[in-house]
C-alpha cells in the first residue's frame, strides 16, 4: 500500500455542474454529437440531387518542338478549350426524394439515441454522486462508533484490571473495537471508490 491511511475529501461540487462536465468530457457524447453534425451534412448532400450541376472546363496546350512540318506546325503547337457542361435532373424514380427522407430517418435515430445517453450520463452521474455523500454520511457515523467502541474498550479493560468486570466483556468489547473501525475503514474506502469513479465519469 502507499499510504497508512485512506484519503478522505468532502466533495462539495453541485451535481448539476457536475452532469454538465460530464457532457463537455464524455467521449460517447463527442462522438454522438459529431455523427449529428455528418447527419446534418448528409442531409444537405441528398437534397442537392434536386438541383442542376454545372461545370465549367477550360484546356491549354502548348507543344515544344523546333520541328515546324507535318502535324507539327506553328497552328497545331499551340490549343486551347473552353466548356461548361450541364446536369438537369428531370426524372429519377423519387432516388433523391427517398434518399432525403433516409437521411433524415437517420438523423432522428440519432437524436433518439443522443436522448437515451443524455438520461443514461445524468443517472450514472448522479448514482455516484449518491453514493459518494452516502459514504461521507456513512465516515461520520463510523468515526463516531469507532471513538465510542475504543473508549467502551478502555473503560472495560481498567474494570477488568479492578476485578470489577469479566473477561468476557472485555472481549467483546475488543471485538467490538475491532468490528467499528474495520467499519470506519470501509466507509472510508468506499467514499475514495465512489469518488474516482464519479471523477472518471465526469472526465477529470
Amino acid at each position: 500500500l502507499s499510504q497508512d491511511e485512506l484519503p478522505f475529501a468532502p466533495y462539495q461540487t453541485d451535481l448539476k455542474k457536475l452532469v454538465g462536465n460530464a457532457y463537455s468530457f464524455n467521449p460517447d457524447w463527442a462522438k454522438i454529437r459529431a455523427g449529428l453534425e455528418a447527419a446534418e451534412a448528409k442531409i444537405k448532400e441528398a437534397k442537392s440531387g434536386h438541383f442542376p450541376k454545372v461545370a465549367l472546363f477550360g484546356n491549354l496546350t502548348h507543344i515544344w518542338n523546333n520541328y515546324d512540318y507535318g502535324i507539327v506546325t506553328a497552328k497545331n503547337k499551340d490549343s486551347w478549350t473552353v466548356g461548361m457542361g450541364m446536369e438537369l435532373p428531370l426524372f429519377s424514380g423519387f432516388r433523391t426524394t427517398h434518399e432525403v427522407k433516409e437521411a433524415q430517418a437517420r438523423l432522428g435515430k440519432l437524436k433518439e439515441q443522443q436522448i437515451l445517453l443524455k438520461e443514461g450520463i445524468a443517472l450514472q452521474v448522479k448514482h455516484l454522486f449518491i453514493q459518494m455523500t452516502s459514504s461521507q454520511e456513512q465516515k461520520k457515523a463510523s468515526e463516531a462508533a469507532a471513538q465510542a467502541s475504543e473508549e467502551n474498550r478502555d473503560l472495560n479493560e481498567r474494570a477488568y484490571q479492578e476485578e470489577l468486570v469479566e473477561t468476557k466483556d472485555v472481549i467483546e468489547a475488543q471485538l467490538i473495537e475491532s468490528l467499528m473501525k474495520a467499519q470506519h475503514q470501509k466507509a472510508l474506502f468506499d467514499h475514495v471508490e465512489a469518488q474516482s469513479h464519479l471523477d472518471f465519469v465526469v472526465g477529470q
